[in-house]
This record gives C-alpha cells, structure tokens and sequence, in this order.
C-alpha cells in the first residue's frame, strides 16, 4: 500500500511540474506589446538664447528664426 501511495504522489508531483514548465515555457514564448516612444516636439525661439536644450533620438526640433527682411537665411 505505501508503495502505491508513494508512486501516486510520484505521478502527481510529475504532472504539477509538467504543468508549471507548460505555463511558463507559454509566459516566455508569447509576444510582448513594443512600446513606442512617442517623439516630443521642442519649439526653440529667441527667448531660448544661450540656453541648453536636451534631445533624443527620434525627438523633433522646431527653430523658429526672426526675419530680418535681408533673405540671410530661410
């Protein structure tokens, strides 16, 4: 009798870990949502003058530039 009680929690034993290994092994190999950074907009007049802006990769910079009428620069 103790051998078959023995060989019973052996069996189940097995199986619970066979389970745990399925769900896990099925966590892993799922396919994750990519978060995409959302690229931010700097706007960056006159008032911003001697000033430090920090940016990353994929960031957007706006200059705005006053018009002095002499077409120096578009």
């Amino acid at each position: 009798m103790k051998t078959k009680t023995s060989l019973i929690i052996i069996v189940l034993v097995a199986i619970a870990a066979i389970a745990a290994g399925t769900v896990l092994g099925v966590n892993l190999m799922s396919e994750k949502p990519i978060k995409k950074q959302i690229p931010s907009a700097i706007h960056c007049t006159v008032e911003n003058n001697n000033s430090t802006i920090s940016i990353k990769k994929g960031d957007q910079v706006n200059l705005t530039l006053q018009d002095y009428g002499d077409d120096g620069y578009t």
